[in-house]
C-alpha cells in the first residue's frame, strides 16, 4: 500500500510518499505562495525517483485545515483531482492533528497537547488532544477564536505549541500551561506532509477514506472581505 501526503495549509507546502511500512520521502516545496505551480511537478519527482507507478498507489490524504485558504485550495484540489481521475480514495487530515503528530508522546509528560496557530486578526485556531496509548486522540472539535477565549477553555496539564504561542506569549506562555519539554523540527510553525501520510495510513486502515467529492477544505472562519462586507451589511 502507498500513500500519498499532501501539506499545503501554511506558506511552506510539502509532499510526502509512505508505503505500509513507513514514510518513504518527502519534498518541501519552500516558502512563498507557489503551491501550485509546484506541487504536481513534486508529486510527479517523488513517485518517479523511487519508482513507484501511478496505479500502484492507493490513497492520497491532504490536510484539509484550518490554514492558509489559498494553500489549501490548491491542496484539497490537487488531492480531489488525484483521486478522482487516477482511483486513490481520499482521506482528509486536520491540520492541527498533523501538528500533535510531531510529538511522541511517550516524550511528553503531561496528558494533553494543544496545537495553537495564528489565525491572524486577533484570533487563533486550536485542538486540544488527549494522550492514549496507542498515540494523540482529539477530544472536541477544533476551535477559532480569540486567544484570550482558548486559553480559558483548555484543561490543566496541557502543553501548548505552535504560531498561536509565538505570536500572543502573554497568553500561553505563562505558568498555567506546560511549554515542549522536546524539540521536534519545525513543529511549531508548519504541519508536514511526512505526518499527513502517517495518519493517512492510520486511517486508511480504519476505513475512514471519502469520496473526492466530499474532500473539501475547512477553513472554519470568513475571508478578510468577506467579514468587512458582513459588518458593512450591518451598518
Amino acid at each position: 500500500m502507498y500513500i500519498l501526503g499532501i501539506e499545503t495549509s501554511s506558506d511552506t507546502g510539502s509532499v510526502a510518499l509512505a508505503s505500509e511500512k513507513g514514510n518513504i520521502q518527502s519534498m518541501n516545496f519552500g516558502k512563498g505562495q507557489a503551491h501550485a505551480k509546484k506541487i504536481l511537478y513534486y508529486v510527479d519527482a517523488m513517485l518517479r525517483n523511487n519508482e513507484v507507478r501511478k496505479e500502484n498507489v492507493d490513497h492520497v490524504a491532504a490536510a484539509v485545515g484550518p490554514g492558509s485558504f489559498t494553500g489549501l485550495r490548491v491542496g484539497v484540489t490537487c488531492a480531489k483531482t488525484l483521486s478522482y481521475a487516477l482511483k486513490w480514495k481520499a482521506i482528509g487530515i486536520c491540520s492541527l492533528e498533523v501538528l500533535a503528530w510531531d510529538y511522541d508522546p511517550e516524550d511528553v509528560a503531561c496528558r494533553y497537547i494543544c496545537p495553537i496557530k495564528d489565525a491572524r486578526r486577533k484570533a487563533v485556531y486550536g485542538r486540544v488532544f488527549q494522550k492514549s496509548s496507542s498515540g494523540w486522540y482529539a477530544q472536541g472539535e477544533v476551535f477559532m477564536g480569540s486567544p484570550e477565549t482558548l486559553s480559558e477553555k483548555l484543561p490543566d496539564d496541557v502543553m501548548v505549541f505552535g504560531s498561536g504561542v509565538e505570536a500572543y506569549p502573554n497568553v500561553f506562555s505563562t505558568s498555567r500551561f506546560r511549554q515542549p519539554e522536546v524539540t521536534a523540527p519545525a513543529t511549531s510553525l508548519r504541519p508536514k506532509a511526512e505526518n499527513v501520510a502517517m495518519l493517512g495510513r492510520y486511517y486508511a486502515r480504519a476505513g475512514q477514506c471519502v469520496s473526492p467529492f466530499s474532500l473539501i477544505p475547512r477553513y472554519y472562519r470568513l475571508t478578510a472581505v468577506e467579514e468587512r462586507v458582513k459588518r458593512e451589511a450591518k451598518v
